[in-house]
């Protein structure tokens, strides 16, 4: 109990105020954070302050139920420091050589004190490698409700990082850990953002040399702030053939009975094999460099177009495509005969054999120097090392080249820019 009854009433009003206080100053912060056109990082920075206020909001609270100044608090409950609940809040694509936060929060969702060693929050990059960030980590933590540590770094290149927040026991075990993803694409911040994307199957030339892809790019009359070009599933062109063999063949037996006799009673039977029509089916990414189609006493359909004589690649390979090609075969020859006083076996044989040439990618993939020459932006040389490269030096406002040259296999590029 209290001795003094005016110290008491002073403590309380104190507490009261300091209380007051900081709510005050949270809704004031969660009433500037509603305002439609804040920027990222400006919701990052706010975020900071309001998670410091919180912080010392709760540690004042903390404060205050420890010391048992005047007002005699009871011991506040001790939980499990390994409860912990751990969040990463981050603004990505970051930019490279840009100075970038991520922060890393860790919750205590229980009716107590928790009291964490050390929380440790590590970036690695597209190498996998560790990169400086600062802080590291952060000692003897004391968690009523959430503690926030801001961590902030410089990404020297684009790609792909992780974040792995970890929280470290007093022996140095781990307690909690937690991996989260983030992007690092080139150039600054500002500006417009827009993606392209396509998949390039690109045919060689009439020799059988490998071919040049060119694709054009319409940016907007502004500056360059940012332009990612990343090459992903390449694989490179193997060589193929493909036979398909369709047949349409009637059997007819006839059997007289009787032979001289005008009231000879006769039996016949008819039997037919047949696959026609047959779906000859080639990959999706193929490309077609040779085909022939052999007939043999057959009507022949191939893509709605009728032939009855060996066909060449010329009149072919406009009707061929990948995918489902379907040909249609009806027998027009007859070989025997069958009278009316002798039997014979009656053969109706139509067949049509095709063979088609083509290229295809392999199922593995490839690295993209093993599957073309260079790149050429706007006419200048860009080195390929690695699969997502920063192209903003090569790009600029208006109709820019994209030049994909001496292309031996099927690639997908990505590009994304930021203008501004």
């Amino acid at each position: 109990m209290c001795g003094n009854g005016a110290g008491c009433m002073k403590g309380q009003t104190t507490i009261e105020f300091l209380l007051l206080l900081s709510v005050v100053v949270l809704l004031i912060l969660a009433a500037i954070t509603t305002v439609n056109d804040i920027t990222k990082m400006q919701q990052n920075t706010t975020q900071a302050v309001r998670s410091g206020v919180e912080n010392a909001s709760l540690s004042l609270l903390q404060q205050f139920a420890e010391q048992r100044v005047g007002l005699q608090l009871t011991n506040v409950t001790e939980v499990d420091p390994s409860y912990v609940r751990l969040e990463v809040a981050k603004s990505d694509p970051y930019f490279s050589n840009q100075p970038s936060i991520i922060q890393v929060m860790a919750w205590n969702d229980y009716a107590g004190v928790m009291l964490i060693p050390e929380i440790r929050a590590s970036i690695t990059g597209p190498d996998g490698k560790e990169m400086v960030s600062s802080p590291g980590s952060e000692i003897n933590l004391t968690i009523t409700l959430v503690r926030s540590v801001t961590v902030t770094f410089l990404p020297p290149q684009i790609g792909n990082y992780n974040v792995t927040v970890t929280a470290i026991g007093a022996e140095g075990q781990v307690l909690k850990q937690k991996k989260v993803a983030f992007t690092v694409v080139g150039g600054g911040v500002g500006g417009s953002e827009f993606t392209l994307e396509r998949h390039v199957v690109a045919a060689r030339n009439a020799t059988a040399r490998s071919a040049h892809f060119v694709d054009t790019v319409l940016l907007p009359n502004a500056s360059v702030r940012s332009a990612t070009l990343e090459l992903y599933d390449t694989h490179a062109y193997e060589q193929r053939n493909l036979s398909a063999y369709a047949y349409d063949a009637v059997f007819k037996w006839a059997s007289i009975q009787g032979v001289g006799s005008t009231t000879a009673a006769g039996a016949a039977a008819a039997y037919k094999y047949s696959n026609s029509p047959l779906d000859v089916v080639l990959p999706q990414d193929a490309v077609i460099s040779d085909a022939e189609l052999v007939i043999g006493g057959a009507n022949v359909w191939l893509d709605g177009e009728l032939f009855t004589v060996t066909v060449d690649k010329t009149k072919l390979l406009p009707l061929l495509r990948p995918g489902s090609n379907l040909l249609n075969v009806q027998a027009t020859d007859q070989i025997g005969t069958c009278g009316s006083l002798s039997c014979s076996t009656i053969n109706t044989v139509g067949e049509a054999r095709l063979r088609v040439s083509y290229y295809a990618p392999s199922a593995f993939t490839a690295a993209p120097e093993d599957i073309m020459f260079g790149i050429k932006i706007n006419g200048k040389d860009v080195p390929m090392v690695a699969t997502a490269m920063d192209i903003s030096p090569y790009l600029g406002p208006g109709l820019n080249t994209i030049n994909f040259t001496y292309v031996n296999g099927t690639f997908t590029y990505r590009l994304r820019v930021v203008t501004g």
